[in-house]
């Protein structure tokens, strides 16, 4: 199941990077510890920020069913970051969440007691540079798409992250859904080009906003069943089963507001001025969701997506197995695995690590 220097026929995968956690450790001496490089993709206002913020409010700091933790390093960073969350919070009493206009790294650590593990790092994604760079666009513009390019490139899991229609779609919202998918696409097959093809990486095919579909849980899985994800997201799940470096994917709906903790914004937004002088409203999908004041928010299935992604982010590094002794990084997975086992979260399995395995080997 995890990939091994000992076993024959074995992957050409990369070395564990030790440098980043040994610096923030103080460098006291040499620890088992790899870095899982997690990236986003999806235009903007998809929900990528959205997600980071559920994380945030519901992942960090509390303990998965192992008793491992994910985590900041600095007691001083929780608290500042512990601010954030409020200040983020009480903004989407009233408003949506800011386009994201810097791309801010962010490094968590899973703890298991108080001893460092592995480090889950990722980025605050632009989502302006996927809709909005083109070909005549000016140098700047171009510099950051090569630098997403470039961290797309070393990335161990792929979120690609794709807005789900609000209930009863008009005609526009449904051509909104059908460009975000082509959009999204675009990105994640250039970003498995760009990837050494013998080296894995796992994908997450993210459906947002589900908590805007409907006012439960369970109704939004009688609408959303295992047959209309799949139709839904058909050119994403056919681009992942067909490449050979994705070593594993599946499908997550997600709700980073809660459910029964969203309406939309009461003012519409305008995109301009038409030529008769009126205003020209934005689509539907695009109006900004908030959550009422006083309402009971629990961000919806964001656990399983960080779970599912630290995860299979182990499974394609490279392991070194001395006999006898059992790897610290594959008892890590192991517990990950009850973890995932243990929360039961809504998920679709599109690609297995087996099936990955057979595919690149053929």
């Amino acid at each position: 199941m995890y990939f091994s220097r000992s076993e024959k026929n074995d992957l050409p995968l990369r070395p564990l990077p030790l440098s980043f956690l040994d610096r923030l450790l103080g460098a006291r001496g040499k620890t088992e510890t790899c870095v899982i490089h997690i990236e986003g993709i999806g235009r903007g206002h998809a929900g990528k920020s959205a997600l980071l913020h559920a994380v945030k409010e519901t992942v960090l700091g509390n303990f998965f069913s192992s008793g491992m933790q994910l985590d900041l390093l600095d007691p001083r960073a929780v608290g500042q970051e512990l601010m954030d969350v409020i200040a983020t919070s009480e903004r989407l009493q009233s408003d949506g969440l800011l386009p994201t206009l810097e791309t801010e790294p962010l490094h968590y650590i899973l703890f298991q007691g108080e001893r460092p593990r592995l480090i889950f790092s990722t980025h605050e994604t632009i989502g302006q540079i996927l809709s909005h760079t083109t070909p005549d666009s000016p140098p700047e513009q171009q510099q950051r798409y090569q630098e997403y390019l470039a961290r797309l490139r070393r990335a161990d899991v792929l979120w690609c992250v794709v807005p789900c229609p609000p209930p009863q779609p008009t005609a526009t919202e449904q051509a909104l859904y059908r460009r975000d998918l082509r959009l999204t696409s675009a990105y994640l097959r250039e970003a498995l080009r760009l990837h050494d093809p013998n080296r894995l990486c796992a994908v997450v095919l993210g459906l947002s906003k589900v908590d805007a579909l409907a006012p439960t849980p369970q109704k939004a899985r009688e609408l959303l069943s295992d047959e209309v994800l799949q139709e839904a997201l058909d050119p994403l799940i056919t681009q992942v089963s067909m490449a050979a470096n994705v070593s594993a994917a599946a499908i997550f709906p997600w709700g980073a507001l809660g459910f029964g903790c969203v309406e939309r914004k009461a003012d519409t937004p305008t995109a301009g001025i038409s030529k008769d002088g009126k205003p020209v409203p934005v689509d539907d999908q695009e109006r900004e969701w908030i959550r009422p004041k006083n309402s009971n928010a629990v961000p919806f299935n964001v656990a399983g997506v960080v779970i599912w992604s630290l995860l299979h982010g182990i499974q394609v590094q490279e392991v070194e197995c001395r006999d006898g002794d059992e790897p610290q990084l594959v008892r890590i997975a192991k517990h990950l695995e009850d973890d995932l086992q243990a929360l039961k979260p809504w998920m679709l399995t599109v690609k297995s690590p087996a099936l990955a395995l057979r595919a690149l080997r053929a």
